[in-house]
């Protein structure tokens, strides 16, 4: 097991202080509604993508020397009773070299479009950077310590409560659009006013500075898009809205694969199992669920639209309606579940 002055423990900690830089850094990209490209953003997100691509440069030598080691001599099996999960030390530098390889192909992109002076794929691609580098490094940090035996650091988390009110502002634009059929004439013009107030709603919020780039510019697309069809009123503007519409319905279904979010599936699948056995594995049901329950599945506002009907309604009380949703959910997050059980 590493000590506290090992090059495990340095490695850990340039890690560390480099998860920090990159938030700070994130938090730069707070407006979309520039014209020219920000030259200092695009260089500072650059420089954190060349100090990550040197952490994990080193980061793939020090496990390469170890692996290499073991191969000319097996480690006892008192040398490797720390590790867990079967974790080798080849695995880190494998996952070093390919988080490598990715943001230095990011940070040539941005330089590229930097270059071109592309606003919005400058914007894009230091966004996207900063995620990836997060990850990245978040990935690093449980594989080092997984090999050598240290505790799981709980500070260094994405942050869950952002993910959560992000979804939520998902799901209520995708409700508003969630109407059966499909709306024309004066219906839909009413309808994309609607979505239109929704919008610039959403843009007033805190949370829509942590939006991806390339979820804001789709968002400021559409909001644009619509005020124009608004105005419109020549031969085909009927159909333009149609068209705007079924556009909007799609992007909204694109937005929702923020459950694919990591902090997300984790945070649901506890909340689904223990929601589900509180209801349905614990004796006879409830005739209507009950408020701790009910609390307990406001957070999966998004995961699903018919527990978002029930959630946002709150007639729809009885325990009987969820079930349908929470099996559903239990099937979709099945592997993750039965580990929780056992």
């Amino acid at each position: 097991m590493s000590t506290p002055t090992s090059p495990a423990h340095t490695l850990l900690h340039r890690v560390a202080c480099l998860i920090e830089r990159n938030r700070e850094e994130k938090f730069q990209i707070l407006d979309d509604t520039g014209l020219t490209v920000d030259h200092d953003l695009a260089a500072a997100v650059a420089q954190v993508l060349e100090e990550a691509a040197e952490v994990l440069e080193d980061v793939q030598r020090h496990y390469d020397r170890i692996a290499e080691a073991e191969r000319e001599r097996p480690p006892s099996p008192e040398e490797i009773a720390h590790r867990r999960e079967e974790s080798v030390p080849s695995d880190v530098a494998d996952l070093a070299y390919m988080s490598r390889m990715e943001l230095l192909a990011i940070r040539d992109a941005l330089a590229t479009s930097l270059a071109a002076n592309k606003v919005w794929k400058v914007l894009s691609y230091a966004d996207a950077g900063l995620g990836r580098t997060e990850r990245a490094l978040l990935a690093i940090n449980t594989s080092i310590r997984e090999v050598e035996g240290l505790p799981a650091d709980q500070p260094v988390q994405l942050n869950l409560e952002d993910s959560l009110v992000i979804r939520r502002q998902y799901a209520l634009f995708r409700r508003a659009l969630g109407r059966p059929g499909n709306p024309e004439g004066e219906p839909l013009r009413h309808a994309l006013k609607g979505i239109a107030t929704h919008i610039a709603a959403l843009r007033n919020l805190r949370v829509y500075s942590l939006l991806r780039i390339d979820d804001r510019r789709r968002i400021r697309e559409l909001q644009k898009r619509i005020l124009e069809a608004l105005r419109a009123d020549g031969p085909g503007a009927e159909e333009e809205r149609r068209v705007l519409w079924q556009d909007l319905i799609a992007c909204a279904d694109l937005l929702m694969e923020v459950n694919r979010r990591e902090e997300l599936v984790e945070h649901d699948r506890h909340r689904v199992l223990e929601a589900y056995q509180t209801l349905f594995q614990s004796g006879a049901p409830p005739a209507f669920l009950p408020l701790s329950v009910r609390s307990q599945l406001e957070p999966l506002l998004g995961r699903d639209p018919e527990l978002d009907s029930i959630l946002l309604d709150p007639k729809r009380c009885e325990s009987a309606m969820s079930r349908r949703p929470l099996e559903r959910l239990r099937a979709q997050l099945a592997p993750s579940i039965r580990q929780i059980e056992n």
